[in-house]
């Protein structure tokens, strides 16, 4: 919100980051709840114990692979020297 005021930033860029970022908090959210899960079915030893670390590094992995885009997304925001040329 506080950037949102200053002259000379892209709204379009913000929109993207916020975007970016809300998609990927929701996906660590669920990692989270799902790693809960996963410390609790090894306890308990649970048959699904490794099925479930296993889905469980694949969400870390897209919820990396979605904080890092949402990163990038925010870096544009100030420096618009990340913006790649399109070659036509």
């Amino acid at each position: 919100d506080f950037v949102e005021k200053l002259p000379g930033f892209a709204k379009e860029a913000i929109r993207a980051h916020d975007e970016a970022s809300g998609l990927a908090m929701l996906v660590l959210i669920v990692l989270g709840m799902l790693s809960v899960v996963g410390i609790f079915s090894i306890v308990r030893k649970w048959r699904s114990a490794n099925l479930i670390a296993a889905v469980a590094l694949a969400l870390s992995l897209i919820g990396l692979g979605l904080v890092a885009r949402t990163g990038y997304l925010g870096g544009k925001i100030r420096h618009t020297e990340l913006e790649i040329p399109v070659l036509k």
